[in-house]
């Protein structure tokens, strides 16, 4: 009887229960599909239940204004309500590369944004970048442990933003040790939120993509996103859902055992979603970054024996000397990626290497050693500017690049620029190449 009681008074409450929402969306600094995103999430929330979400775009989007909006709603909320927040805009972390000169400009974001992140809102000033960010365990952390805990409603917390998979809490704070890059945090049985799920658009190290090719333009997590949330799922079929959109990022989702369908008052399921018709191949950024080098002859690059025949397939004992010849005047940049699984920048070091139009030159002599395999090799012909750039990412890097943030960078680096390949293949084994003169 007991049972029946408190079963009956749980479901009374829940069925009694309120939903509020907070979506922001902020097209500055470049973006074109952060509005459309929070415009498309309000209209789902209006079809799930919540009556009045709170809709801050642009310039209405200040840290003031998400802030004070998200702790009246926190105060607001009774348990067993449901809380809904969506950011669609600019993300950032440590692990962000064009982050580096703010971090170094004010020393008091290194703290902050240590194993965490942060969100840019409309109003971020580079200047007093520690005051006007929106800091994860600072700002946010603190707001949802009082919804989650102390008011014990339910909660869905949305990001659609680059580096956007820690800001959600502060993680692991009693240590100095950044986790991995690339890796997704493992929190296990620790994972701080007991009524509270969490789905971002990226890991802590990665961008997150948007499709501004085609109208209406959209974050494709956020349209994913948007397309999945409809269907009475769990979070791991929510997960695989928008999984199994082609993205070019990672997308995070905690915890593994929440009903999402518990979240809405109303769980409908004719929900009109216009489907994603374009979207980009997913592709490895290693892939991506040596398809670049496809699009011109105006640089070639190959190898040749001691006869100076020019040869793409050799014995393991063959020692070939790479060269590379330009078309016209420009800078160099030379990369490899062998069976090592490293990416190596190889040029420029210390200093930019120029290139002179139909002038053979010389990269260095290469011989085959195991674990022999293929090794893929591409040049680029760049300006000045660039390749100073590429200076800075080499001292950064050590010459191997290996994490997702700093390859995005070397491909927007690269995009649009002359480049060629070269693809080297053994018979009848397989190699690896390696520099005579100690460069690899």
């Amino acid at each position: 009887m007991k049972i029946i009681l408190f079963s009956i008074l749980f479901f009374s409450a829940l069925l009694n229960a309120k939903s509020y929402a907070l979506i922001i969306g902020t097209n500055n600094n470049g973006l074109k599909g952060a509005v459309n995103d929070a415009k498309a999430i309000e209209r789902l929330m209006k079809f799930q239940g919540v009556k009045n979400p709170v809709m801050l775009i642009n310039r209405r989007a200040t840290k003031r204004n998400i802030l004070r909006n998200l702790k009246s709603i926190a105060h607001k909320l009774k348990e067993n309500d449901r809380f809904y927040f969506f950011f669609s805009g600019h993300g950032t972390s440590l692990l962000n590369p064009n982050f580096k000169k703010i971090i170094n400009s004010d020393k008091r974001l290194l703290s902050l944004l240590e194993n965490s992140g942060g969100l840019i809102p409309w109003d971020f000033d580079k200047k007093r970048a520690y005051d006007s960010i929106i800091g994860a365990k600072r700002d946010l952390a603190p707001i949802f442990r009082y919804i989650d805990q102390g008011k014990k409603a339910f909660g869905m917390v949305m990001i659609d933003a680059c580096f956007s998979g820690m800001n959600f809490k502060d993680f692991n704070t009693n240590t100095r040790k950044q986790i991995a890059i690339r890796a997704k945090p493992n929190f296990g049985n620790v994972y701080p939120y007991k009524r509270m799920v969490y789905l971002a658009s990226t890991v802590m190290s990665d961008w997150a993509s948007e499709d501004n090719t085609h109208r209406p333009y959209r974050g494709f997590f956020s349209r994913a996103l948007e397309g999945c949330l409809y269907k009475k799922n769990g979070l791991r079929r929510l997960e695989r859902c928008i999984n199994a959109v082609p993205m070019a990022q990672t997308v995070v989702v905690y915890p593994k055992y929440r009903d999402v369908s518990k979240l809405f008052t109303h769980h409908k399921t004719n929900y009109r979603y216009k489907d994603i018709r374009v979207v980009p191949k997913k592709r490895p950024l290693i892939e991506q970054l040596f398809m670049l080098a496809h699009s011109s002859d105006k640089i070639e690059i190959f190898a040749t024996e001691e006869h100076g025949i020019k040869r793409k397939v050799y014995s393991s004992t063959t020692l070939l000397t790479l060269q590379l010849k330009s078309k016209r005047n420009g800078y160099l940049v030379f990369l490899s990626f062998g069976v090592d699984k490293k990416l190596k920048l190889h040029y420029p070091k210390y200093e930019p290497r120029k290139l002179y139009r139909d002038k053979i030159e010389h990269l260095g002599e290469f011989k085959a050693t195991k674990p022999f395999g293929e090794e893929f090799m591409i040049a680029f012909l760049v300006d000045k500017y660039s390749s100073k750039k590429f200076i800075e990412i080499f001292k950064k890097n050590q010459g191997n690049l290996r994490d997702d943030a700093s390859i995005r960078e070397v491909i927007e680096l690269l995009r649009g620029k002359d480049g060629s390949s070269l693809r080297l293949i053994s018979t009848p084994y397989e190699f690896i190449i390696t520099v005579k003169n100690g460069e690899r």
